[in-house]
């Protein structure tokens, strides 16, 4: 009886194997696909971010210059991103789109004051309104940056 313990146990494994492994493999391909899931929503996050600030600067040229701009603003993009993939970022970008209203708000002054041929004193008030949206885009970027570092195994 212990010449076959060797073989038994040998079949055995062989058989756990066989049964376990194809799970196994399932367990990792899921766990690579979750990663490659989550940093393709966080990229598109980050992307959604740079590219409401180029829809800002876009719409200040356009104000500048008479012309209309149909879209909408990426922003909305983000947080939407935020709320499904990312809620711990979720104020940080409620932060740079509440930061962002004013300076929008300049931007249409301008479009009001490009309508009536007056731009004197178009550019008044300005920084007053782009520096906290820009503070907000900043302190984004730092907090994205921190949350990638703080769950480098989520990525």
């Amino acid at each position: 009886m212990d010449d076959h313990y060797p073989s038994t146990s040998g079949g055995l494994l062989a058989l756990l194997g066989v049964a376990a492994g194809p799970a196994v493999t399932q367990l990792l391909n899921d766990r690579t696909s979750q990663k490659a899931k989550r940093t393709q929503k966080y990229e598109d996050l980050i992307s959604a971010i740079y590219d409401h600030d180029h829809w800002l600067a876009q719409r200040v040229q356009a104000a500048f210059e008479g012309r209309d701009i149909d879209s909408q603003p990426p922003i909305q993009r983000a947080t939407l991103l935020c709320s499904l993939h990312f809620p711990e970022l979720l104020p940080h970008v409620q932060n740079v789109e509440n930061k962002g209203r004013p300076y929008l708000m300049w931007i249409l002054g301008v479009r009001r004051k490009r309508l009536v041929n007056d731009l004197s004193g178009a550019s008044d008030g300005m920084q007053d309104a782009y520096k906290p949206y820009q503070l907000a885009l900043d302190q984004f970027q730092r907090e994205a940056f921190g949350f990638v570092q703080r769950n480098k195994k989520l990525f």
